[in-house]
């Protein structure tokens, strides 16, 4: 469980899309919740399929998403969903995000807008997960912003290895620019749908090793790659509920446990 004198904050960040981010949010979030914690996520992402992942159909209307809360009119309400027996509550996406995106360049505080609703109108969960989208974009600044930690999840290809560099030099900026007191942590970088039978996935993963140990960032154990991770998301439902015993449940408890011991520690 996380230190309840602090409410903490993660945006799941990559640079790529089909790193896994929604996947690592909800199962993140659901082992979090297990714990003790009680969770948020808030869906940035204009693909929304946290939505799917966390059981609810695809949000037709604005009214109760995160558009209405990042909207100009907002009027200090936010409009959370409870995930059906569990300690979740879940900020849902919609595919608006891209318009919104474009809105928020003529708007004052154009990086600070999250982040001033979680100011003003602030969510009583111990932890809240943000599911950010893939175009380092301003709503990935908002992110940032609002954040105490960043995590990465990371697909094993050469593309995604060559990108990282970009995305870490891409927050050090970004926390120069705004000038960020503390700035957030980098947590650290999950490997993510690993195979072990590639031969791509091992070489990429060796060299994953070397960038992480020169760059000084932590390095988490793999998720593999799963049918049955695919199969609890399409049934609206974390894995660590789908399939308990299963491998890939234990996973992701090892990765919350390691998460934790990092925010945890004095």
């Amino acid at each position: 469980m996380t230190s309840k004198n602090k409410q903490t904050i993660i945006a799941v960040l990559s640079n790529s899309g089909g790193a896994g981010k929604s996947t690592i949010v909800r199962n993140v979030g659901y082992e979090m919740s297990k714990l003790g914690s009680k969770v948020a996520l808030i869906d940035l992402d204009p693909q929304h399929n946290l939505d799917l992942f966390c059981g609810f159909p695809l949000a037709e209307q604005m009214d109760n998403t995160i558009i209405r809360v990042l909207s100009e009119k907002y009027d200090g309400l936010w409009s959370l969903s409870p995930i059906p027996n569990e300690h979740i509550d879940v900020c849902r996406g919609h595919i608006g995000m891209a318009e919104i995106q474009n809105e928020l360049v003529n708007r004052r505080r154009s990086e600070y807008v999250l982040a001033d609703r979680l100011h003003k109108s602030p969510l009583p969960h111990d932890t809240i997960l943000i599911d950010c989208p893939a175009t380092l974009g301003k709503i990935c600044e908002n992110a940032i912003v609002a954040a105490n930690y960043v995590l990465i999840p990371l697909i094993l290809e050469d593309k995604a290895l060559s990108g990282l560099n970009g995305l870490i030099q891409w927050l050090q900026v970004l926390n120069e620019d705004l000038n960020l007191n503390p700035p957030p942590q980098i947590l650290g970088i999950i490997p993510n749908a690993y195979d072990a039978k590639s031969g791509t996935h091992r070489k990429c993963l060796e060299f994953l090793q070397e960038i992480t140990q020169k760059m000084n960032l932590r390095l988490y154990p793999t998720i593999n790659q799963s049918n049955e991770i695919k199969n609890a998301n399409g049934n609206g439902l974390a894995i660590g509920k789908y399939r308990s015993g299963h491998k890939a449940a234990k996973e992701f408890r090892t990765l919350t446990n390691q998460i934790l011991a990092v925010i945890n520690q004095p």
